[in-house]
């Protein structure tokens, strides 16, 4: 009796935390078309008052955040499709430029999605943290979603490089670059636990010239491992 509480207590957290993200994509998609209309008034307003040059330069900004919002909807887990949506969000706010690209849906993965969005988010975060305090024109973070013939990848490529001798500490819980904070140091070592846990795996290249890039294998019909 008390696995069977137990068990139906975590599909319920499990089905709340869903839940919650479905209506985190719903605000954000409802915000979008609102500020889409406002939008539009402004190529129109341009239009009208033959700035021909500065309502192109509008549209083109305009098209390139339908397109990352495009991107984020065809991923198959709205969980993740939340986040992406979420994050990009706060990136704009600090002036981040955040891209995303996927060539997959991750319709097939198994994973739960609470774990997907905690390695997609860590993975996130790390790269935001990496760039916040670079010039502006610098502050660039990419997102890949793709698949092979074993794995779904998620990957992120950030400017910044990491010496090989910090590359043997990052996923040390706790340890982190950035000192004076008890909270950093545990989101690279958290990917790394929960795609081993799922039989997968993590890796960390970067170099001076290419800056750092963290990809993330989940393997296709992927199965937890029992503790």
């Amino acid at each position: 009796r008390l696995l069977l509480i137990s068990e139906q207590n975590r599909l319920v957290e499990s089905q709340n935390y869903q839940n919650e993200k479905l209506w985190e994509m719903n605000q954000v998609i409802r915000t979008q078309r609102h500020d889409f209309v406002n939008h539009l008034q402004t190529v129109y307003g341009l239009i009208q008052l033959d700035m021909h040059d500065e309502a192109q330069a509008f549209i083109t900004e305009l098209y390139t955040e339908l397109q990352f919002s495009g991107e984020a909807m065809r991923v198959a887990v709205p969980e993740l499709s939340a986040l992406l949506l979420a994050k990009s969000g706060y990136a704009a706010h600090n002036d981040i430029s955040f891209k995303i690209s996927v060539s997959s849906d991750l319709s097939g993965l198994t994973i739960r999605p609470f774990d997907l969005v905690t390695i997609t988010g860590n993975l996130i975060n790390n790269a935001l943290e990496a760039v916040e305090n670079l010039p502006p024109a610098e502050r660039q973070v990419r997102l890949k979603v793709f698949e092979n013939s074993r794995f779904f990848v998620i990957q992120t490529h950030n400017p910044g490089f990491i010496p090989p001798e910090l590359r043997t500490h990052i996923f040390i819980p706790g340890y982190s670059t950035k000192p004076g904070d008890t909270h950093r140091g545990l989101g690279l070592a958290s990917i790394r636990k929960l795609s081993e846990d799922y039989h997968g795996f993590t890796v960390v290249s970067s170099g001076p010239d290419h800056g750092t890039r963290v990809t993330v294998g989940l393997p296709k019909r992927a199965e937890r491992k029992i503790a």
